[in-house]
């Protein structure tokens, strides 16, 4: 009854044995190696996202320009459109985007969202209206403003040289003074406020992402230079 072990008895509690669990310096040690592993990985994947909608902007605003010089070439202007909201949803500001695609579908893709509006803020306060990349025509030494204001109170149409797409950027702020685009001081330099994206001062930074065709100045200044940084 009491004799001695079998072999089969020692396999059996050297099996147990090997059963036992992790111990907590173990599992704390493993948590510890997925939460540092994780601090590394989510950051570069945030970045990896920034950097893709970055590049669907500068794809998206190749679009639009290729279907705003389209429309130029037969009209020898510009679309009329309004470069800023005078209420909240007014459609006013949406006329690029008909010229562009009615009666002549210069624009076939229609109305194009700007990635970096979906969290955008006028002011601070988010506007459900303001999810498409923003546009301004106008005239060397003219605000466009100016123009604009002509065409809503006397629909007056005057041509136009120059055009400006904005987008709000990384930082999802609007950092652009499109009513301005156009106007220049004494000295020459545009007067319209404009930060520039810059990602060397990190892919999440401030400044709005643009493409101008118009006179060397402005489109100097929407590329490296801007009104601030």
């Amino acid at each position: 009854m009491f004799g001695r072990r079998t072999e089969t008895d020692l396999s059996a509690i050297h099996r147990r044995k090997n059963l036992r669990g992790f111990t907590l310096i173990e599992l704390l040690i493993v948590v510890a190696i997925i939460a540092i592993l994780a601090a590394i990985a989510i950051p570069n994947f945030l970045e990896a996202q920034v950097r893709a909608k970055v590049s669907r902007v500068h794809n998206d605003m190749r679009t639009l320009a290729t279907a705003i010089e389209a429309y130029n070439v037969d009209h020898n202007t510009y679309p009329q459109p309004c470069c800023w909201q005078h209420r909240n949803g007014d459609p006013f500001r949406l006329r690029a985007y008909v010229a562009l695609s009615t009666p002549i579908a210069y624009l076939t893709s229609g109305i194009i969202p700007d990635p970096f509006v979906s969290k955008g803020a006028i002011s601070g306060s988010y506007d459900p209206f303001k999810l498409t990349y923003e546009m301004a025509f106008s005239n060397e030494g003219v605000e466009a403003r100016t123009l604009d204001n002509l065409l809503s109170s006397s629909n007056i149409m005057t041509p136009r040289s120059m055009f400006l797409v904005s987008s709000f950027g990384p930082d999802f702020s609007d950092d652009t003074d499109l009513g301005s685009f156009g106007g220049l001081d004494g000295t020459g330099r545009p007067t319209a406020l404009a930060r520039v994206y810059d990602p060397t001062n990190g892919t999440i930074s401030k400044g709005d992402l643009y493409r101008c065709q118009g006179p060397a100045v402005f489109m100097q200044y929407y590329s490296t230079v801007g009104s601030r940084n």
